[in-house]
């Protein structure tokens, strides 16, 4: 009974991460010739919004050179919630080898040895700081937990998807309270990565944005130290396998 008991909570819980996709918006990256679906409870955070959250008062350039951001319409915050920080290096297609060089690299970083699983089954039950490699897709998945205490704990995903023009990297991020509904979620959103027709799924209207804040309020103030770890985990790795890739070309 406890089997079948599994089984029809993992059903259910897909048949909710279905439904939410149900209605879907298409982001188109130019830079990166691809697109991604996501839901349509969704929508692209305003540059200047990012900017301003990621701005600290030292440095005048964002702490993350970002293609897109996603969170839901109606969060009070785009960080209030789950979100996405989308980035894109296109530096070329890589060669097998080249591919086993990160993966090198990742059981250097985290001193375990890189497991090969379709991204899916890994994300049952993610074991963090332990790297996943879907030789089928292309794609890494490494599960960082976020320091932080009460509503303020949080779950980085990082997913690195290797194709035809370089490296797309997803940073989700959720609540720790509502991950294990949230990634099935995220899942999905990098399965739906394509370079097949982009022209074609150019949106047929204006960009449409969530309308969020950052401010100061009691409801949104985090400390700059927290924005940095929610932001930081995963940026430095990313940007040395970049480094590293650089060098092996």
């Amino acid at each position: 009974m406890a089997g079948k008991t599994i089984i029809g909570i993992l059903f259910l819980t897909m048949v909710l991460v279905t439904t939410s996709m149900a209605g879907t918006n298409t982001y188109v990256s130019l830079k990166g010739n691809f697109y991604i679906i996501y839901p349509d409870d969704w929508a692209q955070v305003d540059y200047r919004l990012v900017d301003a959250y990621l701005l600290s008062d030292k440095v005048d350039k964002p702490i993350l050179d970002y293609e897109a951001v996603f969170a839901y319409k109606d969060a009070p915050f785009f960080f209030s919630r789950e979100y996405l920080v989308l980035t894109v290096d296109t530096v070329g297609d890589l060669k097998e080898w080249q591919i086993d060089s990160v993966l090198i690299e990742l059981v250097r970083s985290f001193g375990k040895k890189v497991q090969y699983n379709k991204t899916a089954d890994y994300l049952v039950d993610p074991e963090p700081n332990l790297p996943s490699y879907d030789t089928l897709t292309k794609t890494v998945s490494i599960l960082n937990e976020v320091n932080g205490q009460g509503q303020n704990l949080k779950k980085n995903l990082l997913m690195m998807k290797f194709y035809d023009r370089g490296i797309a990297t997803f940073y989700f991020y959720s609540p720790d309270s509502t991950f294990e509904t949230s990634k099935f979620l995220f899942e999905r959103i990098i399965s739906s990565f394509s370079t097949e027709n982009v022209e074609a799924a150019l949106p047929k209207e204006s960009l449409k944005v969530a309308d969020l804040e950052v401010g100061e309020s009691a409801a949104g103030r985090e400390t700059k130290k927290s924005k940095n770890i929610y932001l930081y985990i995963g940026a430095a790795l990313v940007l040395l396998i970049i480094i590293l890739i650089r060098r092996l070309r």
